[in-house]
């Protein structure tokens, strides 16, 4: 990781000491050692394996990517969230939103319009708290604070900005960087995958969550309008000449808001 990689983390690090909703936790990341002087300089951060805020009960942790992937070692195995869902004798459609999918929107829009983060929510950087003994869910919790600042919003809450600016948000930049964090790696790459082992093993129909989760989107995020449009974005397959990888719009509607 680059110096002002490891500075942003551990300042958004810092931020979230201050801030609290129900059923969220992170890994704090509080520790970054770099190599050299120079501004590009490289090194790696220490994440914490304690979460914030400690909570004391015994608990564990499932990255959603777990939940619907295949077993490599059992491919006969049902998905987890199958699984669990069958364990618990839940509805799958209630447990999905209301344990699921509705918590990581509320998360989202919460942390993004009280302190200007953008945070990455997909499959790998999520992970669904559960129970140690009746693997009931407890909440949320996201690793990774590598994340872009919306330096508008911090300002309108009066708050620092002790982030490099490599990771500050854009007026240029602010419909692609929302529409990507939550169009693409939280709609396509998490919902997505969700909705489709709903779909195959229960017959849900995906339309029915997405107007479950557009109705909570906006519950969460009612003035979205002044930062989305109905266009959506993604990475380009091709790299400009500066070397990074472009973000264009797509063809596709934003289904899950």
């Amino acid at each position: 990781m680059r110096r002002n990689t490891i500075q942003n983390s551990i300042e958004v690090s810092k931020d979230l000491e201050n801030f609290t909703i129900a059923k969220f936790a992170y890994f704090p990341e509080t520790i970054g050692i770099i190599y050299g002087s120079d501004p590009e300089a490289w090194g790696f951060i220490i994440r914490e394996t304690t979460l914030r805020p400690v909570s004391g009960k015994k608990r564990f942790r499932i990255p959603f990517f777990a939940l619907y992937s295949q077993d490599t070692k059992k491919p006969d195995d049902l998905p987890l969230l199958v699984q669990l869902i069958q364990f618990l004798n839940i509805d799958p459609q209630i447990f999905t939103l209301n344990h699921i999918m509705k918590p990581i929107i509320q998360i989202w829009c919460t942390v993004l319009r009280k302190r200007g983060f953008l945070f990455e929510m997909h499959g790998q950087n999520t992970l669904l708290e559960l129970d140690i003994h009746q693997l009931s869910p407890c909440g949320i919790v996201y690793r990774d604070l590598d994340v872009y600042v919306d330096p508008m919003i911090r300002e309108q809450h009066q708050l620092p900005l002790p982030f490099p600016k490599t990771h500050l948000i854009t007026y240029e930049n602010r419909e692609n960087l929302y529409s990507l964090k939550y169009d693409a790696f939280i709609g396509h790459h998490l919902f997505d995958y969700l909705a489709r082992l709903l779909e195959k093993y229960f017959g849900v129909s995906p339309k029915t969550l997405q107007k479950s989760c557009k109705e909570t989107f906006y519950q969460f995020f009612p003035d979205a309008d002044l930062y989305f449009t109905d266009k959506t974005f993604y990475y380009s397959n091709e790299i400009s000449p500066d070397n990074k990888v472009k973000i264009v719009e797509t063809n596709n509607p934003p289904k899950w808001r």
